[in-house]
């Protein structure tokens, strides 16, 4: 039986399904078809032992290229050093995966779609995902079906023809003619979890779980079975019914709690998954019967395509193309998928430091210790709250509503004293009282020491080597005033204050942009009246000389000319005012950190007790060169991430 020639509305609802496929030629064609007939034939013993021993079939594809890109080298060698120097605290065969990753240009994305407790959902999923519904059933949809599922993976790749190579002690290899796979450089392993050991708390258990599946292989003897671990890109986890469902949303972390992860939760939910939604983006109801069903009516006859479009767009599987894969990145980009993976790496990596330094029995601190830190902590915690309140009510108060657009012809000179006043009165004086008692007691504490030569006059006096009182006082006052007392001199006098200017420097900066502020506002005010008295001339002039135009119409050019400038002011104006704002609020905000990060460093530098677990504790030394390394690799990840913005702007 002929089949009927594809419509345009077949056309169409393959679209979304289909836009993968390359072109081929004819010729190319007919050597595939050749190819695909020629192995359809049996093989003799001969050339079928021929085969197997000449062709061995490689477990995996993934970054089979040695070239490591000039812009990704200090990155991968970063990566080579943590495996060497830490190999306690990374995953050895995730580490291995993003290398493989970064040794190539393109490099091949690996996915896993794992059931719940089994890989039927998962396999009738890839089958749906990947099959081609221009052509009749293809052989290795039934082969994917027939592979026992005995807790071996099935990896699925491209390859010209169909081919189920030889088996390995933990997967089973399948190649298939995917156009999908070829377009997308992906390769899918097909597996399964066990939902019964997973609970929502283990939120880090379950990623770990999800990103490195397990592989299970029988053992040598006694019939043990044992598990390989078997690291991915992404992963999409497949349950069916209610049980499945919620073990799906038990493993799968939601988008809500945190960073967004390469996990896609897929629940096959046929009894009414059009009209079935959830709160989580990382969850989509799929009909997966529906889909199928679809499938085989449109193999059947092209005049199904109507309703084939309908139950594919509304079994959701559309949904999942997406996330397998996305928009390919730029040649000087990093893969997305690659770099989710090295962020995973790098935060799991992070998180064991952390796990290791918490777990080593520390010496209890001295008392002045601990509270000099609750003391920060109580400092740090205010001026951030004083931040907030203080600039949100300079920022709402009159004085700064007196800076309006519209008040800007009588208030264009009063804006650097109004700001200057607003910045004094509210920016952190609490604060930086607060800070000065901070510097004070960790004085006190003897954890904070400086030099000067003033105050080494005045230290050797108590051991009887002190200046007459008149040299004391013109140490400490030169000192204070920061003045040199010759040419000769000028380098070591410095002004001196015992304690940090941190907030007084932030202070200090935002002031100096004031300027620049009231500057910008006389050059929109400039240019908002010379539109208008353009505008009026324009308006004034057509008046006088054409004798048909009215006071009327020449009134209208003029008011259109007045309130095109104000709107330009008006909307220039609030927009500057409101980055300046927040430039403000981001400063604030950063000298409040740096004001704790160095009383953090005052304490860690000056405590005895911590300088004496370095020197015991020998596993302290590797943790901070682990770290150390680790913070390069996260520069060198941030540092492509800026360079890949800078290329998108240009």
């Amino acid at each position: 039986m002929l089949r009927q020639a594809p419509s345009p509305l077949a056309l169409r609802a393959l679209r979304s399904h289909a836009a993968s496929l390359p072109f081929t030629c004819a010729s190319c064609s007919s050597k595939r078809f050749l190819n695909a007939s020629s192995r359809s034939q049996p093989l003799t013993r001969r050339a079928a032992l021929s085969r197997a021993f000449t062709q061995p079939t490689p477990v995996t594809s993934v970054g089979a290229s040695k070239i490591i890109p000039e812009n990704l080298r200090p990155l991968y060698e970063g990566l080579q050093e943590l495996g060497s120097s830490g190999a306690n605290y990374v995953n050895l065969s995730q580490l291995q995966l993003a290398l493989r990753g970064l040794e190539s240009e393109d490099p091949t994305i690996r996915a896993a779609v794992l059931g719940v407790n089994d890989q039927l959902e998962a396999r009738k999923l890839v089958r749906a995902l990947l099959a081609d519904p221009l052509g009749d059933e293809a052989e290795w949809e039934s082969a994917l079906a027939a592979v026992e599922d005995n807790g071996k993976g099935v990896l699925v790749r491209y390859g010209e023809v169909f081919e189920l190579g030889s088996q390995q002690p933990h997967l089973v290899a399948l190649s298939i003619p995917s156009a999908f796979l070829l377009r997308h450089k992906l390769e899918i392993l097909i597996s399964s979890t066990n939902a019964r050991t997973s609970t929502a708390t283990d939120t880090e258990a379950n990623i770990q779980q999800l990103l490195i599946p397990n592989l299970v292989t029988p053992g040598s003897t006694e019939g043990r079975m044992s598990t390989i671990a078997y690291p991915v890109h992404k992963t999409i986890v497949c349950g069916t019914g209610i049980e499945g469902a919620g073990a799906v949303f038990s493993l799968v972390p939601s988008s809500t709690s945190g960073p967004e992860l390469p996990i896609l939760g897929v629940i096959n939910a046929s009894w009414d998954a059009e009209n079935l939604t959830t709160t989580s983006t990382s969850v989509i109801p799929i009909n997966l019967p529906s889909a199928n069903a679809a499938l085989s009516t449109f193999r059947q006859s092209t005049s199904n395509a109507a309703s084939f479009e309908h139950a594919w767009l509304t079994s959701n599987l559309s949904l999942i193309t997406p996330f397998l894969a996305p928009q390919p990145p730029s040649s000087s980009s990093l893969n997305p998928a690659l770099r989710a993976l090295l962020t995973t790496l790098l935060s799991n990596t992070s998180n064991s430091l952390r796990l290791a330094s918490a777990s080593t029995p520390n010496p209890v601190p001295h008392p002045a210790v601990r509270t000099l830190s609750a003391l920060l902590t109580s400092w740090a915690e205010s001026a951030h709250t004083e931040l907030r309140d203080s600039l949100s009510g300079a920022f709402h108060s009159r004085a700064w509503r007196k800076l309006a657009w519209w008040k800007l012809p009588w208030r264009i000179d009063d804006i650097s004293l109004v700001l200057t006043e607003l910045v004094q009165r509210a920016y952190l004086p609490e604060s930086e009282r607060g800070l000065i008692y901070v510097a004070g007691c960790l004085s006190q504490a003897g954890l904070l020491k400086y030099e000067h030569p003033a105050i080494d006059a005045v230290e050797k006096g108590r051991f009887g080597n002190i200046p007459n009182y008149a040299q004391t006082l013109n140490l400490v006052a030169e000192g204070a005033r920061g003045l040199p007392n010759s040419e000769s001199e000028s380098g070591r006098w410095k002004s001196f204050q015992p304690w940090p200017t941190l907030l007084s420097e932030s202070r200090t900066r935002i002031l100096a942009s004031i300027p620049a502020l009231q500057a910008t506002a006389q050059n929109l005010l400039i240019r908002a009246l010379s539109t208008t008295l353009l505008s009026s001339a324009v308006a004034g002039l057509a008046y006088v000389s054409v004798s048909t135009t009215s006071l009327f119409e020449a009134g209208a050019v003029s008011s259109l000319g007045l309130v095109w400038s104000a709107r330009q002011l008006q909307r220039r104006w609030e927009r500057t005012r409101t980055d300046w704002v927040s430039g403000v609020e981001e400063e604030g905000r950063r000298a409040c950190v740096e004001g704790e990060r160095w009383g953090r460093g005052v304490l860690e530098m000056g405590t005895e007790e911590k300088e004496r677990v370095e020197r015991e504790d020998e596993g302290m030394l590797e943790r901070k060169k682990v770290e150390d390394v680790v913070r390069g690799c996260w520069a060198e990840l941030e540092g492509l991430e800026r360079m890949e913005e800078e290329v998108g702007k240009k």
